[in-house]
């Protein structure tokens, strides 16, 4: 079914459309340009209240239109039936892209809920003043409230990983003290899935001089260091997924092979990691995308984008024996 279409949508490798069950609604998500920058785009959204056949007028998400840049969307749902949104904002920016130095501001990092249906946010904030421009975020729900991941940006330029509560935003903290110190943006964002009170995080680092996937249980009511181990097995890309439940998790990065990429999977519990599976080969170009998991009753389907016969394709596959089965 299509829920919308159009020829001035800003399609890119990084920052893709998304749609999420909120109650009886389905809510949908994609970016449209908004001026003839490169980086001038907005977050349009709709509603459909039939399961997808139709769809209610599309809406700005932020609320105005802005020849700047909003994207790297994520979301979840409250227990209150809400739909809360977190996403990279670039109102401060006036006219662009900062980590091309096109900005008079920085990119910002915003939180908002929503009622099922309505096109207006309940509540709407700034959480940080100060984000990695183009870096996927991650928005959870821990059994104490929801929790924020997304790669944070200092004045020195080290861009690691930041958790951040909406009701406390001014106690945002790192995941991990990795030091990464790089001036321009990695796009590489984090994964994350709450686990009780606490989430399970995987993200990307080169702070050591070379490319590291690190995972972590982190616990946003501790003062203690978060212990994270490597999960990579040396070459690797980022691109990182997580999908599963409080009983185990699957963790998903792209490692570089000896022709093109490689989709790795390693299973995470409260026992420690299973050993690094190659599932399937992609190419390593941009091209290829961020791959996607998710858990569900008949177990976690993967999709990604793989380079068939010269063009490109959308696969999916359920994780069988750990072996992606591609119809």
């Amino acid at each position: 079914m299509t829920v919308s279409s159009g020829e001035d949508w800003f399609a890119n490798w990084a920052d893709t459309p998304g749609v999420r069950p909120v109650g009886d609604w389905l809510f949908a998500h994609w970016l449209v340009r908004s001026g003839p920058g490169t980086y001038h785009y907005n977050i349009h959204a709709a509603w459909s209240k039939d399961g997808g056949k139709s769809w209610g007028e599309p809406f700005i998400l932020h609320g105005k239109g802005r020849q700047a840049e909003h994207g790297f969307l994520s979301s979840t749902v409250l227990p209150t039936g809400e739909l809360a949104v977190s996403w990279l904002d670039g109102r401060h920016t006036v006219d662009g892209h900062s980590g091309h130095s096109h900005g008079n501001g920085s990119m910002t990092l915003r939180w908002a809920r929503f009622q099922p249906g309505q096109n207006e946010p309940v509540h709407d904030e700034e959480l940080d003043d100060r984000v990695c421009d183009c870096c996927m975020t991650a928005t959870v729900l821990e059994s104490d409230g929801p929790r924020v991941f997304y790669r944070n940006r200092s004045e020195e330029e080290i861009r690691d990983i930041y958790s951040v509560r909406p009701e406390h935003a001014a106690e945002r903290r790192p995941v991990r003290d990795d030091g990464w110190n790089i001036a321009a943006c990695p796009v590489n964002g984090p994964a994350a899935q709450a686990v009780g009170n606490r989430s399970a995080v995987l993200w990307y680092t080169a702070a050591a001089g070379d490319g590291q996937v690190r995972f972590a249980f982190d616990d946003s009511g501790s003062s203690q260091v978060v212990e994270s181990r490597r999960v990579d097995e040396g070459r690797p890309l980022g691109r990182v997924a997580m999908a599963g439940d409080d009983e185990g998790l699957v963790l998903f990065w792209m490692e570089e092979g000896d022709e093109g990429a490689i989709i790795m999977g390693r299973e995470a519990g409260e026992n420690g990691l299973g050993p690094a599976r190659p599932l399937t080969e992609l190419s390593a170009a941009r091209s290829s995308g961020v791959p996607a998991a998710v858990a569900t009753e008949e177990g976690i389907l993967l999709a990604w984008t793989a380079l068939i016969d010269g063009e490109r394709r959308l696969r999916a596959g359920w994780l069988n024996g750990w072996a992606p089965a591609t119809p």
